[in-house]
């Protein structure tokens, strides 16, 4: 496995970079792409040509799948995106907190940030974000525990009244 992971990992990434034309998102692909050729091992050993077509072949599909998943859910965010207090008077303050949200959640991992968008700002249970995503309930309740953890300590100096 050792070997297979040293050998196609670079063109794999190389190849996967190309699709998606996003570093992160391409290695998450790559490591699920070699999870599936290290479950599949037995049949990977005919000849490096088909285990080469093999794992290209593998991780188009998971960019295909994870492509039209990430259209139906977009998560990219704008400033318009984000909910404000309607308490807020003064445009210039709430603009300038949605920028400082906005640049707060762009920090958080993809996952993290899908989470709490679902949960947050489309008001959706757990149990509902959870289906959608595909993923456990505990899964999702972790993902939105760490991302506030997150966007407290990011937005903690812009909370803070000047002394």
């Amino acid at each position: 496995m050792r070997g297979l992971y040293e050998h196609f990992k670079p063109p794999l990434e190389a190849y996967v970079v190309r699709l998606t034309r996003d570093a992160q998102w391409a290695e998450d692909i790559v490591q699920a792409t070699l999870i599936r050729a290290w479950r599949a091992w037995q049949s990977l050993t005919v000849s490096p040509a088909a285990t080469r077509s093999w794992l290209f072949t593998v991780a188009y599909r998971i960019f295909i799948d994870e492509y039209r998943s990430r259209s139906l859910r977009p998560v990219k965010l704008t400033g318009d995106d984000i909910a404000t207090p309607r308490s807020w008077h003064d445009h210039a303050e709430r603009l300038a907190w949605s920028v400082t949200l906005a640049k707060a959640m762009e920090t958080l991992s993809h996952e993290h940030r899908e989470a709490i968008m679902h949960v947050h700002y489309l008001n959706r249970t757990v149990d509902e974000t959870a289906s959608i995503l595909g993923i456990s309930p505990g899964t999702v309740k972790s993902r939105v525990h760490y991302a506030l953890r997150a966007l407290r300590k990011q937005l903690a100096p812009a909370l803070t009244p000047p002394a």
